[in-house]
């Protein structure tokens, strides 16, 4: 795929870009697809359009809430240490998210890291590589909520604040066995977390069907009525003891 004159080309797809004025801070980005097959004859056949409008969105103000300066607090403790009388030399095998971060605070603590990673490509499901034409492309496995307080702290230290790109609170998944159809979980802002998320569920009624909607939602109600302790209280848990 390739990006030229605002005009995306692929084997399947034909794509043609428009920007749309946003306020102040925004940006948007409107992508009109027009699906193709081959027909009989070798042409090119249209079997219906396809939009899908990208908008960039204004970070979230996360510097003051408790869990942020939490994890302020914790990471800024390394940085000041007394230098080790022997500082450890630590393996550290793979240079995923988890990987790189832990390199990092222990080379804050002044220790030795060693960094092991057997991919060409650091980052793991963050990864991010170049193609032929020079365009940059996510392995896209993993989102980032403003929720995570050590993660964008972390994001803070590194100075990569403005590299990130804020998204409307939305989880879009392709529909399974339907080319081209997507099916939204819009999470309205009005709502606090978790009860924003259980609307969204409730509201969607392509991917999950009734009975699997009321089963997601009860599912959920340990870690509402529990909170932050009981969502902590699973971390040393394993899946099969689930």
């Amino acid at each position: 795929m390739s990006l030229c004159g605002g005009s995306v080309s692929a084997a399947d797809f034909t794509c043609q870009t428009n920007s749309i004025p946003m306020p102040a801070g925004q940006q948007s980005l409107k992508f009109s697809f027009l699906q193709a097959s081959k027909s009989t004859n070798g042409r090119n056949v249209a079997r219906g359009p396809l939009q899908v409008m990208c908008m960039d969105y204004p970070r979230p103000e996360l510097d003051n809430t408790v869990n942020f300066l939490e994890a302020t607090t914790l990471s800024s403790s390394f940085c000041p240490s007394p230098l080790p009388a022997k500082p450890l030399k630590v393996v550290i095998a793979g240079a995923a998210l988890a990987g790189l971060s832990t390199a990092k605070y222990l080379a804050d603590a002044r220790h030795d890291p060693l960094l092991l990673e057997a991919r060409d490509a650091l980052g793991g499901k963050v990864a991010a590589w170049k193609d032929e034409d020079g365009d940059w492309y996510e392995t896209g496995l993993h989102i980032f909520f403003g929720s995570f307080p050590n993660i964008q702290n972390l994001f803070g230290e590194l100075v990569i604040n403005d590299c990130l790109q804020w998204k409307e609170h939305s989880m879009i998944f392709a529909m399974p066995n339907e080319l081209g159809e997507f099916s939204w979980f819009d999470y309205p802002e009005v709502l606090p977390a978790p009860f924003n998320g259980i609307w969204a569920i409730l509201k969607n009624n392509e991917m999950l069907t009734w009975p699997e909607e009321v089963k997601f939602a009860v599912g959920l109600l340990p870690a509402m009525i529990g909170g932050k302790a009981y969502v902590e209280a699973q971390d040393g848990l394993r899946v099969m003891k689930n």
